[in-house]
């Protein structure tokens, strides 16, 4: 705690922020886009344009995908000098959209710089989202809302594990991308996402490609002395997502909505789930 909040004269960050930016959070935002990006991409070597006569930097390379990729903003907006971008004024119009942008619309710019650039600047943004009280982290490029850090522990570690099998990457990383469309998420695929992602794990260690979930934990039970009580507890859930909310079979009417809790906790549970049974194989 700082001096200042300890005397009552500021006060202290208590609650994550989820529809909004602050402004110390949109200040640091704005740095590690400098630092992490801009002042890297200057220390680049030069580009050589496809011609062999427009010779522009690498940061004159990366404004040029931004206005086209992103901003969507025409291409004569960026001013030329000699025949080469001015880096200057871009920077100074990047940054005008950026502090009159919303908060949804920088959400939106950071997840394609980390598409970019991958995961040295999301590692480094997740630092300050927490810091600032953000309540998004990144988790393989895309920003989920979550609320604890032991929630994004266990999914990107199991996500970034070397030896993970491309179907179970495949199933999370559809839940993921499903679960953090913020334009028209899908919580109800998401969630299925989520438990195929189980079951495929499961058919993989057991060598079984017909076996069900249902039928696959009783066997980790007994294989692996998983306690009765916890095996117990993921096929009940097992069993929610097939008998109810149209999961996984077809949408009755007196189905009650799926909304973001549930999605994003079965997304943490099993990955937390998987990461467990890695262990115990």
């Amino acid at each position: 705690m700082k001096f200042s909040e300890r005397l009552g004269y500021t006060v202290q960050k208590e609650s994550l922020v989820k529809d909004d930016l602050t402004e110390d959070l949109k200040n640091t935002l704005w740095n590690v886009i400098c630092e992490e990006v801009l002042d890297n991409i200057s220390n680049s070597l030069e580009f050589v344009g496809v011609n062999q006569r427009e010779r522009y930097s690498a940061l004159a390379k990366f404004y040029r995908s931004l206005w086209k990729d992103f901003l969507k903003r025409t291409m004569d907006e960026l001013e030329v000098e000699k025949g080469a971008i001015d880096e200057e004024n871009a920077y100074d119009e990047l940054r005008m959209w950026f502090f009159d942008a919303e908060w949804y619309s920088i959400y939106d710019f950071l997840e394609y710089l980390a598409g970019e650039f991958g995961s040295n600047f999301t590692g480094v943004c997740n630092e300050y989202l927490e810091r600032e009280f953000s309540g998004y982290r990144f988790v393989n490029n895309k920003l989920l809302e979550l609320t604890s850090d032991e929630e994004l522990i266990e999914i990107s570690n199991l996500i970034s594990s070397e030896n993970l099998e491309a179907s179970v990457y495949t199933h999370l990383n559809s839940a993921i991308e499903l679960l953090s469309d913020r334009y028209n998420p899908d919580y109800r695929n998401s969630i299925k996402e989520s438990i195929c992602a189980v079951e495929s794990f499961s058919k993989i260690a057991l060598d079984n490609r017909t076996i069900t979930l249902g039928t696959a934990l009783k066997e980790f039970e007994k294989r692996y002395h998983i306690p009765k009580a916890l095996s117990k507890s993921f096929q009940t859930i097992y069993g929610y997502v097939s008998d109810q909310g149209g999961i996984r079979h077809g949408l009755k009417h007196e189905d009650i909505p799926i909304d973001m809790a549930e999605a994003r906790l079965m997304l943490v549970y099993s990955s937390a789930f998987i990461n467990y049974l890695k262990a115990k194989l």
